[in-house]
């Protein structure tokens, strides 16, 4: 599968790559509406115009990349130690660029 969209959670806001200007972009501040909820999720969706199904989402809190995951993103809790072990974690970005290659 293609992925049309790439979310992170950068400090509370939701951040996206624009493939057309090559760079990444702030789209929502998530703090007016707490994560996990999914009326942030689906905002981010609607302002990209892509579907939970279309995207990836990477979180550094486990329960908010955990609830993206509930909506229907492919969602990767990032842990940089390295002592979450379970399938949706990583370590680094190279290992999403890793799943989506493979």
């Amino acid at each position: 599968m293609r992925y049309k969209a790439i979310f992170f959670d950068r400090d509370g806001t939701l951040t996206y790559f624009d493939k057309e200007k090559e760079q990444w972009r702030d789209t929502l501040i998530s703090q007016w509406s707490g994560k996990p909820s999914p009326v942030i999720f689906n905002a981010a969706l609607r302002a990209q115009g892509v579907s939970s199904r279309e995207s990836l989402y990477v979180d550094d809190c486990k329960p908010e990349a955990d609830g993206a995951r509930e909506q229907g993103f492919t969602s990767f809790f990032i842990d940089r130690s390295g002592h979450d072990t379970d399938t949706w974690s990583i370590q680094n970005l190279k290992q999403l660029i890793d799943f989506v290659e493979g």
